[in-house]
């Protein structure tokens, strides 16, 4: 929905089926968009003229499973392992990452196929954090500022100012060298 108070939006924004509870909106049920489409550039095409910048923070891969183990270990293994201090822990997605996955499995496939629609895709160096690494929120901001600095500089002028507008009338940007 475009429409509604602001915070019921944001709330949306975090609520991770299985993981936090929809937000409830007249007769709607409002999760996180990146449950559908975790690069809305087709939305954005369709419904707003001008230049469209695509921000595309998934990781490329992000559940990891030893391959060498012939299936997936039972709660008491894992547990019996971890307990051992000689013992390495089996590396295994948790239940949160494999119902986050689980949940992102259609937007990720919507992504690929939608993401021709942006004029530019940005792919900042956040593969190291998890979804719900909160903690590391200013490391994250901080690489994405950074990447998209830099970005920027390598775009040609033209699609540079049609996007940013006029670069002399911001201070600080890149594009002013």
């Amino acid at each position: 929905s475009d429409r509604g108070p602001l915070y019921g939006a944001l709330r949306s924004g975090i609520a991770l089926p299985g993981i936090i509870s929809p937000v409830v909106s007249g007769n709607d049920l409002l999760v996180d968009g990146g449950v559908l489409n975790n690069l809305p550039v087709d939305v954005m095409r369709s419904s707003y003229a001008g230049i469209v910048i695509g921000s595309d923070v998934a990781p490329v891969k992000d559940l990891e499973f030893d391959p060498s183990m012939k299936e997936f270990p039972t709660l008491w293994s894992v547990l019996r392992q971890r307990l051992n201090p000689r013992n390495e822990p089996p590396k295994v997605p948790n239940i949160l990452q494999i119902l986050f996955r689980t949940s992102v499995l259609s937007a990720i496939h919507h992504q690929r196929v939608t993401q021709g629609d942006a004029d530019v895709i940005l792919r900042p160096p956040t593969d190291e954090y998890g979804i719900m690494q909160f903690e590391a929120i200013d490391e994250i901001v901080d690489a994405g500022y950074r990447y998209a600095s830099e970005a920027i500089k390598e775009w040609p002028a033209d699609l540079a100012v049609a996007a940013l507008g006029d670069a002399s009338a911001m201070p600080g940007c890149p594009l002013t060298g």
